[in-house]
């Protein structure tokens, strides 16, 4: 039931915190920082209360996030990525009179996408070091470091698939028609809507990699 509730107040804060500061010609990737960071916030303090566990986890899930919205800013400039590849955005090109960064529109998706998976990993971490250390007290912060690092592994393992075959499975048709139309690799990944999708899942990955050591650290400190 409380998963129910705090997916509804995500839900939420994107629909009366984020589009209407987007609307207004905030900064989209700041606008998408500040609302994850208190959906993760909310969810957390739902799910563990007011705990050490609830803080370790909400301030590495919310650095995770952030990591990962600095790798799709700086890859994406680099990429020189435009964002108008989505029918959406060409949708409200052609029919709204918005004037949107579009590229930072771009950008926040990619957070917004991070955020579940780094708020899984974050937690599954920092449940099973705090779990160690209630087993066994004696544990020491180094111990309990080696073992996030372990159990961030094993995950990673399975969450990064997760995260790439998501995006893949949405891109399927274009799968098959780059395939049908016989087009070369570079040619591929050179496109701007396929070299989004390779964004999403670099940043995404990165992201979650780097919220492991970070996880681990943090929790092993407090736990």
């Amino acid at each position: 039931m409380l998963a129910v509730f705090s997916l509804l107040l995500t839900f939420l804060l994107i629909i009366f915190c984020l589009i209407p500061l987007i609307l207004n010609g905030f900064n989209s990737i700041l606008a998408t920082i500040i609302t994850s960071s208190i959906a993760i916030l909310i969810n957390f303090l739902l799910i563990s209360g007011f705990s050490k566990k609830s803080f370790c986890a909400i301030i590495s899930t919310i650095g995770g996030t952030v990591i990962a919205g600095l790798c799709a800013f700086y890859f994406g400039n680099l990429m020189a990525l435009t964002g108008f590849t989505d029918d959406y955005v060409q949708t409200l090109v052609t029919h709204t009179d918005l004037i949107i960064d579009y590229r930072g529109l771009l950008f926040s998706g990619i957070i917004l996408g991070t955020m579940g998976a780094v708020m899984d990993i974050g937690m599954s971490i920092t449940s099973f070091i705090f779990e160690i250390k209630k087993q066994y007290p004696n544990t020491s912060s180094v111990s309990l470091f080696k073992s996030g690092l372990n159990v961030g592994k094993d995950v990673m393992s399975t969450m990064a698939n997760t995260l790439i075959l998501a995006y893949a499975g949405a891109s399927l048709p274009l799968f098959l028609l780059l395939i049908d139309m016989n087009t070369s690799f570079m040619n591929a990944v050179n496109m701007e809507f396929i070299a989004e999708e390779i964004l999403r899942s670099l940043s995404g990955s990165i992201g979650l990699v780097l919220t492991i050591p970070i996880t681990s650290l943090i929790a092993s400190i407090k736990a």
